[in-house]
Order: structure tokens, then sequence, then C-alpha cells
């Protein structure tokens, strides 16, 4: 169900900045279609709660309860455990009557969104700008790992098991000395491999608090 975006990219008639990136999580390339979607994608892409998505998921065309509503939901998000969801994302500003930026265009399109959900029993998440850059060092760690996440690529087992082996179950260990013990491995394949351990929920680390570097703290999970 919505598993495949109704919209593409229409070289500047949809959207006000494009990405196109490949998703190692559905396994193709994705759309998205403005600057604060890209983050909003960055955050589903690395969320291990969240199974599967679809961008563009569903264009309602349709009349309810006198009103005629035609809206296209940014993203449907599948959970591990859960139904589904669709979500809409928008800058905070455009839905609040007392900004000066508030978009009434904007506001009415939520409302709408919101009223068809609830008619055919979906749940409905807005996810404004405050909420996906709460966290500016967690973002751009995420933005840095992403690159090196590709299930196409062909991985260095050897590598994989001597960083498994240097992370301590129970304790702390830095990124500086993963670097320190495997002198030998390239910088370049140690953060490879690690950033897709953390990607798949294996490792942990501090991305949190801290931006990648040395001092970088990382654990088994």
């Amino acid at each position: 169900m919505f598993d495949k975006p109704v919209v593409k990219w229409k070289g500047g008639r949809y959207g006000n900045n494009w990405w196109f990136k490949y998703s190692p999580k559905v396994k193709r390339n994705v759309d998205m279609y403005s600057d604060l979607e890209y983050d909003n994608w960055i955050l589903i892409e690395n969320d291990l709660i969240i199974r599967t998505f679809t961008e563009q998921p569903h264009r309602v065309q349709e009349w309810l309860k006198g009103e005629y509503i035609d809206t296209i939901f940014d993203m449907w998000c599948v959970p591990q455990h859960e139904k589904g969801y669709f979500m809409e994302v928008k800058y905070e500003h455009e839905l609040d009557p007392r900004n000066p930026q508030y978009n009434e265009r904007s506001a009415e399109q939520v409302a709408k969104q919101q009223k068809w959900c609830e008619y055919h029993g979906y749940k409905y998440i807005i996810r404004t700008d405050r909420i996906i850059r709460e966290n500016k060092i967690l973002l751009n760690n995420y933005k840095e790992i992403i690159p090196y996440i590709d299930d196409r690529r062909i991985p260095v087992d050897t590598d994989r098991h001597r960083i498994l082996d240097c992370i301590g179950e129970q304790s702390i260990t830095t990124l500086g000395q993963i670097y320190e013990i495997n002198n030998e491995i390239p910088k370049q394949r140690i953060r490879s491999e690690l950033f897709n351990l953390i990607y798949e929920g294996k490792v942990a680390a501090s991305i949190d608090k801290i931006r990648i570097c040395s001092e970088l703290e990382v654990w088994k999970t």
C-alpha cells in the first residue's frame, strides 16, 4: 500500500529545491522537493524504527463533507511493528497565523489532509523545521554517514570483524582508538565499515552530541 511515488520531478514546476538520492532503506532512488524534505528524509533514512517509506505516496482527489480535497502527501512511513502513517513536512511559520510569514494555502492543505486522514482512519503527522532541525549535530552527522551507506557495495569483511573486535560491549571506545588499533587499515575504510554498522544498528555512537571526529564514542548495541 502506498509503495510507489505518484509524483516525479518536473523540471522546476514542483518544489523549490530538488534532491535526488539513492535510499538503501527502500533500495531505489528517491526524490525530495525542498531542502526541508531532504533533511527530513535524512532522519527517516537513518531511523531504525522506520521499516520503509514512500515519498509523495498518494494523491487525494475527492469530495469530503461538502469540501473538495486535492492534495499530495509528502511521505508515507511504516514503522517496524506499527501501522503506517502519512506525514507532511512544513516550516513552522507557515502554519502560525501570528507569524508574518504565515501561509494560508499551506495551513489549508494541512487541514484538508488531516480531515481526510481522520475520515479514512489513517494516522497523520506534521513535521516542522523546528522538529527536523532540532538537533543540528545529529542531522549533520547523518549527512556525513549517508554517502557511505549503499547496499550495492562490496564490504570488506575482515575490516568489519576487526572493528567489531575492538569495540566493547559494556565499555566505550572512541573512533580515535579504532584508528590507532587498526592503523594498517586506511581511515576511509574504517569510517565506511563503522558508519554502516551504525546505520544497521549493530553499533551505537554519540552522534547526537558531537560532530564525527576522533573523540566520537562508540559501543556495541
